[in-house]
């Protein structure tokens, strides 16, 4: 059973502490109004600043993202030419490889001058030095390959760093810095990463334009047992060829370039978000295992159209009297094949036998 409890009279009397502190507090409030009105709106200012901030950091890491974005797009984008009409729904399509280049070449710009130390700023000098090798512009991607190498996204990341350096010596091999674009080939085989195919072939010309080609080949049959399914090691026999006779020869006629834009040799990281870049463009050309064994070098002539013999059974018209014989076409010199006699109603040609 519960205890009652009992209260004396004068506990009943005495006032209700709750009650007594929160009329006590109301009457403050009556009293400075003005007061708590300021710390409301101090409050509430306080909160529109905090979700302000927010608010722009949170488009400021966006932009720089939609900017990269948007330049990897053009470096993708098809090269569709004028008698050709567009695949439908995209946003860039460019009629040369060239503009493609060019258009590359402005955004990544923009991205870098606006956002440069962002991480997508930085990724933008990886980009830019490619599009300037595309546009075949070797100072200026060997300006933004260092660049690039200097930042901290270089730095954090073998695979964007080791791409970079192979780009370097890309670069200062087509301007005849022969040492230093065998130094930085060497630089990526020694770190034997994704990119070490590539870099072997890479050394392997250098070689062979400093006239030490008993090296060029000792490098290149290395990588070719090293690397069997490699589109850049397999082909060297024949490359290795070509490079002994260039100079002396015509160079082979440039090959198409692929939807992606991407060329052999041509090899670049992606981005770090987790996207796949570089290849150039995504696209990995196709080569042929072995090499064509049609001459390459010079003009062949054509091969004459054949002439379709008249079925079996199937007699040609006569010419009718006082005609005379149709000409040739122009460049159309093979003389005309004699004529077979004719047999006689008595006569049965024999017909040799078929071989199996």
């Amino acid at each position: 059973m519960a205890k009652k409890i009992k209260l004396t009279r004068k506990q009943i009397r005495k006032p209700d502490e709750f009650l007594s502190w929160s009329e006590q507090a109301w009457d403050w409030a009556a009293e400075h109004v003005y007061h708590v009105l300021g710390v409301i709106a101090g409050l509430i200012l306080l909160f529109v600043i905090i979700q302000s901030i927010v608010y722009l950091v949170k488009n400021r890491t966006s932009e720089p993202e939609a900017m990269l974005g948007d330049g990897l797009a053009i470096m993708r984008a098809p090269v569709v030419p004028d008698n050709q009409v567009p695949p439908p729904g995209l946003d860039h399509v460019y009629q040369t490889d060239t503009q493609r280049a060019e258009a590359s070449v402005k955004a990544f710009l923009e991205l870098e001058k606006k956002y440069g130390d962002s991480p997508e700023g930085q990724l933008a000098l990886l980009y830019l030095a490619g599009s300037y090798e595309r546009l075949a512009d070797y100072p200026k991607a060997e300006e933004y390959y260092r660049k690039f190498l200097g930042t901290a996204a270089a730095k954090g990341k073998d695979y964007l760093k080791l791409g970079a350096t192979l780009g370097l010596a890309r670069a200062q091999f087509e301007q005849k810095k022969l040492p230093e674009a065998l130094d930085n080939f060497n630089a990526v085989i020694a770190a034997d990463s994704v990119f070490k195919d590539a870099a072997m072939v890479g050394a392997a010309r250098v070689l062979y334009t400093q006239d030490q080609k008993a090296k060029g080949d000792e490098l290149l049959a290395k990588a070719r047992a090293e690397f069997p399914d490699s589109y850049l090691a397999q082909p060297s026999g024949f490359l290795s060829r070509f490079w002994a006779e260039e100079g002396t020869m015509a160079p082979p006629p440039a090959p198409a370039a692929p939807t992606g834009g991407a060329s052999i040799g041509l090899t670049m990281p992606e981005a770090a978000s987790g996207t796949t870049i570089f290849p150039a463009s995504g696209v990995t050309p196709t080569v042929p295992e072995t090499p064509p064994t049609a001459p390459i070098f010079g003009n062949t002539a054509p091969a004459a159209p054949a002439i379709p013999a008249p079925a079996a059974g199937e007699t040609a018209p006569a010419p009718a009297p006082g005609a005379t014989a149709p000409k040739p076409d122009a460049g159309n010199t093979a003389p005309s094949p004699p004529s077979a006699p004719a047999a006689t109603p008595t006569e049965t040609p024999s017909v040799p036998p078929s071989h199996p």
